[in-house]
């Protein structure tokens, strides 16, 4: 039989290893997410509307840099709750967000683990990834469809 004290014990380092064990989503963890869907292509005339300004600097780097001409197919603000996928809507097929955790650092920017897919417009999976990425940043997944891009710029905040 065990004394009190060691079930005390044993009961306390439970909850302690519980408490400080990082990374885990709870059941409150929620996070509000915008979903820009992009239409890359090469034109004549490059261009980048006013909606993506803000994604310059990265529609500029590869593989991104493939394309010359940008276009907003669609765009949605969602909110997120742990561990349950959001449909998204697509102009053109169809995607899911879930945030699987979310990793609060110590004098950092909490860092969101999200798990994203893709169909295209048959509803083949085109992307299936689970990403980590700082809070507020913007994360780029896509596919080619022909020649001409097909993305997604999410931002995440918890």
């Amino acid at each position: 039989m065990f004394s009190k004290p060691t079930i005390l014990c044993v009961a306390l380092a439970v909850a302690g290893v519980a408490l400080a064990a990082p990374g885990r989503a709870l059941a409150d963890d929620t996070a509000s997410c915008s979903v820009i869907e992009i239409g890359a292509t090469n034109a004549k005339d490059p261009s980048i509307p006013p909606g993506l300004k803000p994604l310059e600097k990265k529609l500029k780097k590869p593989p991104l840099s493939s394309w010359n001409s940008f276009k907003v197919m669609s765009s949605t603000t969602l909110n997120l709750s742990a561990m349950r996928a959001a449909p998204v809507k697509l102009a053109t097929g169809q995607a899911s967000l879930m945030l699987r955790e979310i990793e609060k650092r110590e004098g950092k920017r909490p860092r969101l683990a999200l798990a994203v897919t893709m169909d295209d417009a048959s509803g083949k999976r085109v992307v299936d990834s689970k990403v980590s990425v700082d809070a507020g940043d913007t994360l780029m997944v896509g596919s080619l469809v022909n020649d001409d891009g097909h993305f997604l710029a999410i931002s995440c905040k918890p």
